[in-house]
């Protein structure tokens, strides 16, 4: 078990690295989820709106079917459907997710394969899995270890002798 965790650690930690080498294609995957993308959300009692993701917000409960993918972090309320999480987790098998219990959290960026959820998303952007993610990525970049050279501390006429 400790072995399959490591390994999905070491996937999750390579994507967002490589997410952070390569910005340009993560503000575009970023603007293929959000921009121009509508969602069905509940605004009122039962009464579903259509609006664009950028609108979305924490507590908005919002429909998502079969070939649609997950536009935020958040609990399933209704319904029971399979989920690809192989871009967060890199395993390739589908999940099943549903409401009530412990299989009840979706991460956004997944995808429903197959049947239909009912989502009520719990983060706000920008404090979703992923970018939290990005963000401990993006620190321990900035922050470079403090090693002082050897051959620093050494005298030049005695780099070439033996000890």
């Amino acid at each position: 078990m400790t072995a399959v965790a490591a390994g999905v650690l070491f996937v999750v930690a390579l994507a967002l690295a490589l997410a952070v080498v390569h910005r340009p294609l993560g503000d575009y995957m970023y603007r293929v989820y959000t921009s121009g993308r509508h969602l069905r959300v509940e605004r009122a009692f039962y009464r579903w709106e259509v609006v664009p993701a950028s609108e979305l917000q924490r507590g908005d409960r919002v429909i998502v079917e079969a070939g649609e993918i997950i536009p935020g972090d958040g609990d399933v309320l209704d319904g029971i459907a399979s989920v690809d999480e192989s871009v967060i987790t890199g395993e390739s098998a589908p999940v099943i997710r549903e409401s009530g219990g412990d299989r009840s959290a979706v991460t956004g960026g997944t995808g429903v394969l197959s049947d239909r959820i009912i989502v009520q998303i719990t983060q706000l952007p920008g404090e979703s899995f992923v970018d939290r993610m990005i963000a401990l990525v993006e620190a321990a970049n900035r922050q470079k270890t403090p090693r002082p050279e050897w051959s620093d501390r050494c005298p030049v006429h005695r780099r070439c002798a033996a000890p």
